[in-house]
């Protein structure tokens, strides 16, 4: 999806409709590119202004739920974040020097944690709980 700009709900709606990606039509001619050769692939591509600013709108509006969160591996939460910055499972295989079919294990692990089947829906949840807080960042 290309957009001038949505609302965070909206975003969130169609992220968990299950939209590949979403990038501004102020975007560089690079960032189109490599958006629609990784959605081409079947990849997913959020702009990151796109991520930062659903993180930062669910910090202001509401209080953390990691209490019923069941924390993360480290492995999940590496995974997880690679996930968050649009790298595919090769690409993930390869930072973490594990096999794909290791990180893909990974991914399911994931999905059942999170309640999801696809990997947009679970950006969707990681952003909704907070994916700094259920990463166990600091980063706030």
């Amino acid at each position: 999806m290309v957009t001038a700009g949505m609302s965070d709900r909206i975003t969130l709606d169609v992220i968990n409709a299950g939209i590949a990606g979403i990038i501004y039509k102020h975007s560089s001619p690079t960032q189109l590119v490599e958006a629609i050769r990784k959605i081409s692939r079947g990849e997913m591509w959020f702009d990151s202004s796109i991520v930062s600013s659903l993180l930062v709108a669910k910090v202001k509006n509401q209080e953390v739920e990691t209490r019923n969160t069941r924390p993360l591996t480290s492995r999940q939460q590496d995974v997880l974040s690679s996930i968050l910055n649009g790298l595919t499972n090769k690409e993930i295989a390869w930072n973490l020097k594990a096999s794909e079919s290791s990180v893909k294990a990974v991914i399911q692990e994931l999905f059942h944690k999170a309640g999801v089947r696809t990997r947009s829906q679970l950006v969707r949840i990681a952003i909704e709980k907070h994916a700094t807080d259920w990463l166990g960042n600091d980063n706030k």
